[in-house]
């Protein structure tokens, strides 16, 4: 197989891609240098390397070539020998070739041929029909109002043009050049109606468009659109139409403005932006893209100053780029002599691993955003590998809905741990590649089996973070989030690296962000803060490889396989005291413990492999989880929870008295007393008890007591309003009964 792709890489198909690749490199390259110069520039090196490409293929395919050598794969096994004794009694030495490994019958350049040409033709149809139907629409558009036509002809005059004609469309956008050799101009009705209130604004855009015209555009930019059709699966040719369009548009903003006044063509453009940004624009709208529109403000008045390229000046630069481009169309690359050692191709599984990004912070972020900022970390901190085009990873988007915005704050994780999270909150998912990384929709065949294990290390970490004082009023959760995240790397004293100082703390339920939660402690531990918020937002809270993530709600269909490494004695521990009696099965033993699930629900214990293949909800694997490390010893009581039992019952309320009294007020009366009268404890921020609620109650009680110990009074309190209370390790708990 390595000989197979090997051949398919350097001397058929991947020579022409890396000669592809390498002109469209040095094409984006130039430009990039050239980013602070005239537009213009940038322009005519995108249409040169686009007339080079065709010349290019010829040149491989048909020119002599220049050879010069590359790594060969590497030299076939030698044959395996062995001594074999002979009737004698004498070794004699006989040699064993390898078995010949079966012919692979797979044509790949043939297939490769094929999924290109699919792809291809599917690309450039659907793109033939956009501008097809774009030039029918503009073609069948109503005849302009006799003031627009005498603004056009003053500045038709001005750029020297002829024969332009005007068509008045329905779409809403700026104007635009139709596509193709007529010439004509698509006036959308809502602007035509303007040019009476905004006459200089629609003159600048006019005049927008009349630098297109002269440049040609309209047939420029669809010819490299249809060339990356015709490359659909090579990125740099979208980049390098992508790269053209933004110069095409700096370009005719510097003509615009050099004939109209730069600061009066920068206030038309601001103002125009501010009414069509609500409305879409169709793909052929070339004056005003919103999301563009800062830089090309700022890019006005820079580019306006510059001098258009001079002929001689412009006809050697792309003379040499055409010279270059020929150069590499006739290079030849040949194998060494085998037996020497491949170059080592470093892939993306390993470089997710290898690279670690000190800071993501992503607000609502389009997950197309999200992904280009993780490719471009992944070249600029890639700094094991020496040559720079090996930089990186390739990112390829693949979606078949659209993904949702990702809110995302890490610090000091790997890649892989970045990525992960980013897709998982953009609700999609990805799949690691030879040569890049493939980001695509969730389906029933690819959803990611969840991980029900806690990781022990971040929740130990998690229980040293003592978080003095915490105080939440009707607080939205993702503030609060935000809160604990900073408090943990402020209060992070036991680790001396600054950048690895507290923790990362996910929000995954998008839709509990806003959900506003009360919560008062004091000198509580980060974990429980956390515990506490995902219990009063209804969420589950779980500690993974890098972060704590707060998820929704467990689906009660939805089943997952996870194999768990169980102890030799898993299941044995029900019948020590009745040695003639067999083992449970591992299903008895979950619904012993109260776990049960839907239709499919199973548990299979391997006692050869010690382990237990469970297939249930997430819920139930939650259950199964905390159970297995506690199946060889029976529960101990965790001494945090009955040292508060203890406290409880210490302190003793002399007098109660409510009546009619919401629930609410009457708890926090207890909690305020419960401060005041709690004398055996030194420290004033360990005084008392945190005293949560859990759910909304309108109740209002009557009750009358005296000198009572405060776990009697919160009983009756919680008991006349029909809610119960829950003892835990740091806090008080008050909650509606289950029925």
């Amino acid at each position: 197989m390595s000989t197979i792709t090997h051949l398919l890489f350097w001397d058929g198909i991947g020579g022409a891609l890396l000669k592809i690749s390498s002109l469209l490199l040095l094409a984006l390259g130039l430009m990039n240098l050239l980013g602070r110069a005239e537009p213009r520039w940038r322009v005519g090196i995108a249409r040169t390397a686009l007339v080079i490409l065709p010349l290019l293929l010829a040149a491989h395919s048909w020119a002599p070539k220049w050879q010069f050598t590359v790594p060969a794969p590497l030299a076939p096994a030698p044959e395996l020998t062995a001594l074999q004794p002979n009737p004698t009694g004498e070794p004699t030495v006989e040699t064993a070739p390898l078995p010949l490994s079966q012919p692979n019958t797979l044509n790949w350049p043939l297939i490769l041929t094929w999924v290109w040409a699919i792809g291809a033709a599917i690309a450039l149809f659907r793109e033939i029909w956009r501008l097809t139907r774009l030039r029918i629409s503009v073609r069948a558009g109503a005849s302009p109002s006799q003031k627009l036509t005498r603004l056009w002809q003053q500045i038709e005059s001005e750029f020297a043009l002829s024969n332009v004609e005007l068509k008045i469309v329905s779409e809403n956008s700026s104007p635009f050049v139709a596509p193709g050799f007529q010439r004509r101009i698509a006036i959308p009705r809502t602007f035509e109606s303007q040019v009476e209130s905004n006459l200089d604004g629609a003159a600048h855009a006019l005049r927008h468009e009349a630098a297109h015209l002269r440049s040609n555009d309209g047939i420029w930019i669809p010819l490299i659109r249809l060339a990356a059709c015709t490359l659909w699966f090579h990125p740099l040719i979208w980049w390098l139409a992508a790269a053209h369009l933004r110069a095409c548009e700096e370009a005719c903003d510097a003509a615009a403005a050099r004939k109209g006044g730069v600061e009066s063509y920068r206030q038309a453009l601001a103002q125009l932006a501010l009414d069509l940004v609500p409305v879409s624009e169709p793909a052929a709208a070339t004056f005003l893209r919103a999301p563009s529109v800062l830089k090309r403000l700022h890019r006005v008045s820079a580019n306006s100053r510059h001098r258009p390229p001079r002929w001689w000046v412009a006809l050697p630069l792309l003379l040499t780029l055409a010279l270059l481009g020929g150069t590499i169309g006739v290079l030849q690359v040949i194998a060494a002599e085998p037996g020497k050692e491949a170059a080592t191709i470093i892939g993306p599984a390993e470089k997710l691993k290898r690279i670690q990004v000190p800071r993501i912070e992503f607000v609502e972020t389009p997950l197309d955003d999200a992904i280009a900022f993780l490719a471009q970390k992944s070249i600029e901190l890639d700094t094991t590998e020496s040559e720079p085009a090996k930089k990186g990873i390739n990112f390829i988007i693949d979606l078949k809905h659209r993904p949702k915005p990702v809110t995302l704050n890490l610090s000091n994780v790997s890649l892989e741990d970045a990525l992960r999270y980013t897709v998982r909150l953009g609700g999609v998912t990805y799949e690691v590649e030879p040569n890049a990384i493939l980001i695509n929709s969730l389906d029933s065949g690819n959803t990611p089996t969840p991980n029900p294990i806690d990781n022990l290390t971040l929740q130990q970490k998690a229980n040293t973070i003592i978080i003095p004082s915490l105080q939440f009023q009707d607080t939205p959760l993702k503030d609060a989030i935000a809160f604990l995240r900073a408090r943990s790397k402020q209060l992070d004293t036991t680790e001396p690296d600054p950048a690895k100082k507290g923790l990362n703390i996910l929000l995954e339920a998008r839709d509990s962000a806003d959900v506003k939660i009360s919560l008062r402690l004091s000198n509580i531990p980060l974990a429980e803060a956390l515990r506490y918020c995902a219990q009063l937002a209804q969420l589950r809270l779980r500690y993974e490889e890098s972060a704590v993530i707060l998820l929704p709600p467990a689906n009660d269909q939805l089943l997952w396989v996870v194999a768990y490494k169980v102890p030799d004695t898993f299941l044995d521990e029900d019948h020590v005291a009745r040695e003639n009696l067999p083992s449970p099965s591992a299903m008895e033993w979950a619904r012993k413990h109260g776990i049960d699930g839907p239709k499919g629900f199973s548990l299979v214990h391997n006692r050869g492999t010690n382990q237990l293949i469970v297939r249930a909800t997430e819920k139930a694997h939650d259950a199964i989880a905390k159970l297995i490390p506690r199946s060889t010893a029976a529960p101990e009581p965790d001494p945090a929870i009955s040292a508060y039992e203890a406290k409880l019952k210490r302190i003793v309320i002399p007098q109660i008295e409510f009546q009619d009294t919401p629930i609410e007020s009457a708890l926090q009366f207890l909690a305020l007393r419960s401060k005041q009268l709690d004398t055996e404890e030194a420290d004033p921020a360990k005084k008392g008890i945190n005293l949560i609620i859990r759910d909304d109650s309108d109740a209002k009680i009557s009750l009358r007591l005296s000198n009572v110990p405060l776990s009697e009074a919160l009983r009756y309190t919680a008991q006349l309003a029909g809610m119960k209370v829950e003892i835990q390790s740091n806090a008080v708990v008050i909650a509606h009964e289950v029925e």
